[in-house]
């Protein structure tokens, strides 16, 4: 007997198990703001160049771009002469001296000048950060089964503590991105600990609504690469793979929403919207989402669910490349809709792929996905690079991804009110019987497509 049928046996969830998933649920508040940290520690505000030190008093112009706005990252090469228009007449040089920004508030960006040929570092230091949670997690998840879920989970929030006040009093940007990396290991091992405890310790039936409560409270709603140590060693693998292709589909599916998910969650500064207001909102609308997905989940089915969140969410994306930018709130609304639905793909996903996997790899199942997902969240930031080029390939790039991981999404069974397999025999004859049922069905509709004859 299984422990969650012993739980089933003496009543489900107790207080036991109600007090276990608020413990683990109430800490993750935290550690969900490092995540989007970089929205508010690295908005680039309004800049031009300094003058050189040698300029006269009198006030500095700028020569103006292709937009008729001044140069952010070009000055006079001396000073025009009054009698010229203010124009872009006269040569022109990059800022020597530095820049002056128009703003009160130190962010990354103004302390290390991360602006103009420098504004890719800034996407780096995301990036790296997020490879930080990827490698995080096959190491604390080795450590986790060597010493205990306990400790390490003890461990990493004291790693978070150091290497988070190590990245605010960081005197140089190589630093900060030192302490960075490590911030995002210690976010992978407390999340991995997490998500072992609340599957060792609550029951099946009662899991989903579990994990939906520390997605509540962790707002990306992700469990970061639960069970990942395993995969490589585990050569039954190859088996499932082999036997069950579909399952590529669910890596497309978790690789897309991770993907598209950052591209929203890091450019609130790109809507033109108030920061701190639009955070607000793209947090909020995770509320009414995930309670939009669990009825749909519950009613319609994962793989409708799935499929048509992520589709709705592409389309938004790619919608954004057809709205000025002076319809700040048509733009902000198609931003909130398209983060509100990867909200509850992620929410889906994590329900979905556990029931997809069978029980003896169901951990190494979740902790390939969610490598998946983490390889999607650490490459977005550097694809933002490509809006230098042109400013809608991005959007292009984001919203064609989550298209390919909803339709990928359709190709998946469906496990609503199925049970959950337990071996990889389990999940073959699943197939096998869905497409059993499938043939069986176009036979039916083909047969009655056959005229009946008339008597001789």
């Amino acid at each position: 007997m299984t422990f969650s049928e012993i739980l089933d046996r003496v009543g489900s969830m107790g207080p036991f198990q109600y007090l276990h998933v608020t413990l683990l649920a109430l800490p993750v508040l935290g550690i969900a703001n490092h995540n989007l940290l970089q929205i508010f520690t690295a908005t680039t505000p309004v800049h031009h160049c300094r003058p050189p030190p040698n300029a006269s008093l009198e006030p500095w112009v700028l020569p103006l771009g292709p937009n008729g706005k001044p140069e952010k990252c070009l000055r006079f090469v001396h000073l025009p002469n009054a009698s010229l228009p203010n124009d872009t007449q006269g040569a022109t040089e990059p800022c020597l001296d530095g820049w002056i920004y128009n703003s009160t508030r130190d962010t990354i960006v103004t302390e290390w000048d991360l602006v103009c040929s420098s504004n890719k570092l800034k996407e780096m230091a995301q990036s790296i950060f997020m490879a930080g949670i990827l490698v995080g997690g096959p190491v604390f998840g080795e450590l986790s089964d060597r010493f205990g879920r306990k400790p390490i989970l003890t461990w990493s929030y004291l790693l978070l503590a150091a290497s988070g006040s190590g990245a605010a009093f960081s005197p140089s940007l190589p630093v900060y991105i030192i302490f960075r990396f490590l911030c995002g290991c210690s976010i992978s091992g407390i999340s991995l600990s997490t998500v072992i405890l609340n599957v060792e310790w609550v029951p099946t039936s009662m899991r989903a609504i579990s994990s939906t409560t520390i997605g509540y409270c962790y707002t990306i709603g992700q469990f970061i690469l639960s069970g990942l140590a395993y995969a490589i060693p585990q050569w039954r693998w190859l088996q499932l793979t082999t036997s069950a292709p579909f399952f590529f589909f669910s890596l497309l599916s978790w690789f897309s929403t991770g993907f598209a998910y950052y591209s929203l969650a890091m450019g609130v500064e790109e809507f033109g919207v108030n920061i701190y207001i639009l955070q607000i909102i793209f947090g909020g609308v995770d509320i009414p989402a995930k309670f939009i997905t669990i009825l749909s989940i519950s009613y319609l089915g994962r793989r409708i669910t799935q499929g048509f969140l992520l589709l709705l969410a592409g389309g938004a994306i790619l919608a954004l490349i057809f709205v000025s930018s002076e319809m700040q709130l048509l733009r902000t609304a198609l931003a909130v809709f398209g983060k509100g639905c990867l909200s509850g793909s992620f929410s889906c996903l994590f329900l979905y792929t556990s029931e997809l996997y069978p029980t003896v790899l169901r951990q190494t199942g979740m902790g390939v996905s969610n490598v998946w997902a983490r390889v999607g969240s650490m490459i977005a930031p550097l694809v933002k690079i490509t809006g230098e080029l042109q400013p809608f390939i991005p959007n292009v790039i984001f919203g064609t991804m989550a298209l390919l991981g909803g339709s990928a999404a359709f190709f998946l069974l469906e496990t609503l009110n199925q049970p959950l397999p337990e071996t990889i025999e389990d999940i073959q004859n699943w197939h096998k019987q869905t497409k059993k049922t499938k043939q069986e069905s176009e036979a039916e509709k083909a047969s009655q497509t056959i005229p009946l004859k008339t008597g001789g």
